[in-house]
């Protein structure tokens, strides 16, 4: 099974514009791939489990590579980090939003 997810997920990657149809299709022409160059014989996956981890397969990689919108101008959070604002980065500030500390965590400092 494990085998199988690897080989959908990493073939739906390469999908250019993947709707739900053509995942489908995807997922069933690599199962049956499979099955036809007897990588599943020794298993003892019955065609009704097939059947289910395929649906399975099919749901996840459907709400995985759902079409997302396109932002003209992302603007935010996302900005302020590649522009190196330590504000916008949790791991740079502490909880007063002062900048982190030198020392190493647990231990104390003159101010503190």
């Amino acid at each position: 099974m494990v085998m199988l997810a690897d080989s959908v997920e990493a073939a739906s990657r390469g999908l250019s514009k993947p709707t739900p149809a053509k995942i489908e299709m995807l997922v069933n022409q690599i199962v049956a791939d499979r099955l036809r160059d007897g990588q599943l014989d020794e298993c003892e996956l019955t065609f009704k489990d097939l059947s289910r981890i395929t649906d399975c397969f099919v749901r996840a990689l459907t709400s995985i590579m759902h079409a997302r919108i396109d932002y003209a101008e992302a603007g935010g959070a996302e900005d302020r980090k590649l522009n190196g604002d330590a504000d916008s980065n949790p791991e740079l500030t502490d909880d007063t939003g002062e900048g982190a500390p030198d020392s190493e965590p647990g231990t104390t400092t003159a101010a503190g």
